[in-house]
């Protein structure tokens, strides 16, 4: 079996964990350059995470930051944009129209021409264990917190739907 060594450059960075080896894109910042840490999820809303910043340890808890800190969901992840809504689709010469119904933040059923496909997030968020990186945003996340301000930090670990076999 041969080995591959995967290096971080620019607008890219490796990090590497008990859980695995993940790439992230970074984005371009204008100034000094842009901030990214890790927090460990609390609980999963809608359109955010409550989170904490992570002490560094994925056993213990205690070594957390003890404040409520509010990231966004990727867009693409966001239960607002999508539910209930039927959304056209066209690309490649494929044109259809999906809907989309949720049964949690994480899962949803997407149905097309009467198919009904049930899909979860992977890899999948485990509170109080699963550890993410969070980018400040330059712009505004389109996302408020629970008290109706703004939230600029926005997770930048690539998840995605995929469908979920029975």
């Amino acid at each position: 079996m041969r080995e591959i060594s995967i290096t971080g450059g620019r607008n890219v960075r490796v990090n590497r964990s008990m859980n695995g080896t993940t790439v992230v894109g970074v984005p371009e910042a204008s100034g000094a350059g842009t901030t990214l840490k890790h927090y460990r999820v609390k609980s999963i809303e809608g359109d955010f995470m409550t989170c904490r910043e992570f002490g560094g340890d994925i056993d213990d808890t205690s070594l957390d930051g003890t404040r409520d800190i509010y990231i966004a969901r990727d867009p693409e992840l966001r239960r607002s944009n999508f539910e209930d809504k039927s959304i056209a689709y066209n690309s490649d010469g494929d044109s259809f129209t999906a809907t989309y119904t949720y049964s949690s933040n994480t899962k949803r059923t997407k149905t097309v021409a009467g198919v009904a496909e049930v899909q979860v997030i992977v890899p999948y968020y485990k509170t109080d264990r699963t550890v993410i990186l969070a980018a400040e945003s330059e712009n505004k996340s389109g996302v408020t917190d629970p008290n109706d301000s703004p939230i600029y930090l926005v997770e930048i670990t690539q998840r995605a739907w995929a469908k979920l076999e029975s």
